[in-house]
């Protein structure tokens, strides 16, 4: 059964290296820069195929707008997928791993340039200028594609108003009966990670410090067996005594399943095809590593 492989992120601190990679979360652009040590505009010239994995690959620096990089070709590593011949903003915050000390792994650390941004014109302009003017050119790209693709989802949400397989109901208002607590643990060794939510299992897999996935597949079978819903709550207590109107990711999903981002303190709802009308209200509690901690309760109709 075909699985995705999410990386584990590399640990940065001076020199030394570890087998997590640590994104660090974009607040503002004014920590962003303090955080920096390298902000330089440069050209992809080579960029290994990405599979989700941190790659080494080779640019040539045109502008450096801090830290003493020279302008020319070097190599960088990141987690991000890049395309050879286009242009980026990339940041790093220190680190080394493998013969690099450019570890584009923050968010926003590896932003493309459109075309049409003069390289001239940002010479002139001081750091966060800079930053802003290139951040609102990518975001100007971002909602001009996003524009058609935004205007199909509300369509396609239109066309599937009366369909009815994905939506649940409660037939009454919610009670939490009793709370369960469960730890991802490897599956007969093979070292995929599984929440083992009653007698059924349900994959996990490390996403960054604060997140991970979710997947649809379960092990030993071909096919997806569980589907996903989002919710309002994040706790059981706002929960209690509601009533539920979700609809579920459905059974028109990518062949070999679909994944779902959990971040800690988030509430999701799943249910098993074997039976759908027994929902289970997960709340992802903590996460340390390649471990989980999973809170939940059984919602069955009755």
């Amino acid at each position: 059964m075909k699985r995705i492989l999410i990386i584990s992120i590399i640990t940065m601190s001076c020199a030394t290296v570890s087998l997590a990679i640590k994104v660090t979360l974009f607040s503002d652009t004014g920590l962003y820069i303090e955080r920096a040590k390298d902000i330089v505009i440069a050209e992809c010239l080579s960029a290994p195929e990405h599979h989700g994995q941190g790659t080494l690959n080779e640019i040539d620096i045109k502008m450096v707008l801090k830290g003493d990089k020279q302008q020319g070709k070097t190599k960088i590593f990141t987690i991000y997928p890049m395309e050879v011949g286009n242009t980026y903003l990339l940041m790093t915050q220190g680190g080394h791993t493998q013969g690099t000390d450019f570890l584009a792994t923050a968010e926003l650390s590896v932003v493309p340039v459109p075309s049409f941004v003069d390289l001239e014109r940002l010479k002139a302009k001081d750091l966060k200028d800079t930053l802003h003017f290139v951040f609102a050119s990518r975001l100007h790209t971002v909602e001009r594609q996003l524009r058609p693709l935004l205007e199909e989802k509300t369509l396609l949400e239109k066309a599937l108003l009366d369909r009815t397989d994905n939506l649940y109901v409660s037939p009454k208002p919610i009670h939490i009966d009793k709370l369960f607590s469960t730890l991802a643990t490897d599956y007969q060794g093979d070292k995929t990670i599984y929440l083992k939510l009653g007698s059924k299992q349900m994959e996990w897999s490390r996403g960054s410090d604060q997140s991970g996935y979710i997947y649809s597949d379960a092990p030993g079978l071909d096919g997806p067996v569980w589907e996903f819903a989002s919710v309002d709550y994040s706790t059981f207590e706002e929960l209690e005594g509601k009533e539920l109107k979700v609809r579920f990711s459905g059974v028109y999903i990518p062949p070999g399943g679909a994944t779902m981002v959990v971040r800690v303190g988030q509430m999701v709802l799943a249910r098993h095809i074997d039976d759908p009308a027994k929902i289970y209200v997960m709340k992802f509690k903590r996460q340390d590593g390649t471990k989980v901690s999973v809170k939940y309760a059984v919602i069955e109709n009755k």
